[in-house]
């Protein structure tokens, strides 16, 4: 049935609408209300499905902010200045950690991890502690 109706591919419908009060996954109807729209969808209902899309998506991906780490210790060193940086999250910001604090560190095997609640984060090498950090955000953000 899905070759004559393509609407039924389309992501919108993961969302009621908004004007013909379709339920989430099933297909619009004409202003009428007495056919159903085989080939698209109200624009009302596309919007919401963009809206509610662009929210998942703050969630997974979250805005960036500017963050200073301040190292306790890497390796052996304690002398390591801080490193401010742009980053779009725990994991971004553990990227950049770890391109920084690798050139202070001997073992190849190197995993940064990053709480940006506890605004904590700790160096891996291996199975031993290469330092740990505290992390600051200095743009006010959460």
């Amino acid at each position: 049935m899905t070759g004559s109706e393509p609407a039924r591919q389309l992501p919108q419908l993961a969302v009621a609408c908004p004007t013909c009060h379709a339920a989430t996954g099933d297909l619009c109807t004409s202003h009428g209300g007495t056919r159903p729209r085989r080939n698209d969808t109200h624009q009302t209902r596309t919007a919401a499905w963009r809206e509610a899309d662009l929210a998942q998506r703050d969630e997974t991906h979250p805005t960036p902010g500017r963050y200073q780490v301040t190292y306790e210790r890497v390796g052996r060193r304690r002398d390591i200045p801080p490193l401010i940086v742009e980053a779009a999250g725990a994991d971004h910001l553990a990227k950049l950690v770890h391109t920084d604090a690798r050139r202070y560190l001997g073992s190849r095997d190197v995993e940064v991890r990053v709480d940006l609640e506890e605004m904590r984060g700790s160096i891996l090498c291996g199975m031993r502690s290469g330092g740990q950090f505290t992390v600051e955000r200095l743009d006010g953000g959460r």
